[in-house]
């Protein structure tokens, strides 16, 4: 009923997790256990978990030609009170780059974050539609700890 729950393989183990997307049964996501592997190793070892408040989608190159975006990393949401909203990163933006680093998908953007420690510094490069279509916008965010 609530669209959460984990995704099982035919020998009964936990291969990944399903989350709806901002409380919505529309934008139902599946994360794989080797996505997550960076977050557990952090939380086995009792360390602090980078967190910048977004919820994120791969723009591919099918889905930007479809829908005319930049590729990268597309901007669900914001959470209210987190880095990125401090930092002016918006809904609907699309991360291209983090620190001089190329975003192309969700996995290198959890991979590079959680090379981060709360406190730390990032520049995020993002595409952010205006009048004249999508324009290139430098944002500065300070890595928080997911709580």
């Amino acid at each position: 009923g609530s669209g959460n729950g984990v995704l099982v393989n035919l020998n009964g183990e936990i291969v990944g997790f399903i989350r709806r997307e901002n409380g919505s049964m529309a934008m139902i996501s599946a994360i794989s256990i080797s996505d997550l592997k960076s977050l557990i190793e952090l939380l086995s070892n009792g360390m602090d978990v980078p967190y910048l408040g977004l919820y994120v989608s791969t723009v591919t190159k099918s889905i930007a030609d479809q829908y005319d975006l930049p590729q990268g990393i597309y901007i669900n949401s914001v959470e209210m009170d987190s880095p990125a909203m401090e930092a002016n990163l918006l809904s609907g933006d699309v991360i291209v780059e983090m620190d001089g680093t190329k975003i192309n998908n969700t996995e290198e953007y959890r991979n590079l974050l959680f090379t981060y420690s709360p406190g730390d510094n990032v520049r995020v490069v993002v595409e952010r539609l205006g009048n004249d279509g999508y324009t290139k916008v430098s944002c500065t965010a300070e890595i928080g700890v997911l709580e």
